[in-house]
């Protein structure tokens, strides 16, 4: 078989796979209807935004607890003390605020999830200091 034909043939069975699923596609009697628009209330805006701050401040919050205690680990270690319990205590900090951290980003993430579900516009839950 020539060149031109493996190709031809190959194009043809790709064109086949791809016809496959828009046939699926235009058998299902329902399409997915988009969320509906949250109204433009005002109230409903500042909750979003108060949603959004607070899931900000926590994530900051967590990343400055965990800037400290691997600060306090970095010092422990260059000091050498304490020793024993109390240095497994000071690391046991880091793992805390690791966790801390990857809870709040990913409650972040679940509420930006939650709104655009909602059909929230993406300015609402912007914060102004994002680029």
């Amino acid at each position: 078989m020539t060149m031109r034909k493996r190709l031809g043939a190959l194009a043809l069975s790709a064109g086949l796979l791809f016809l496959a699923p828009s046939a699926a596609l235009a058998a299902d009697p329902q399409p997915a209807s988009p969320a509906p628009a949250p109204s433009e209330d005002g109230a409903e805006r500042a909750r979003w935004q108060q949603r959004a701050l607070d899931a900000r401040q926590r994530v900051e919050a967590a990343e400055a607890k965990l800037a400290a205690a691997e600060a306090a680990v970095t010092h422990m270690r260059a000091r050498r003390y304490p020793r024993g319990d109390a240095a497994a205590a000071v690391e046991q900090d880091v793992e805390t605020a690791k966790q801390e951290l990857s809870d709040a980003r990913k409650a972040q993430a679940d509420l930006e999830d939650e709104a655009r579900r909602a059909g929230v516009p993406p300015g609402w839950i912007r914060l102004d200091d994002e680029d």
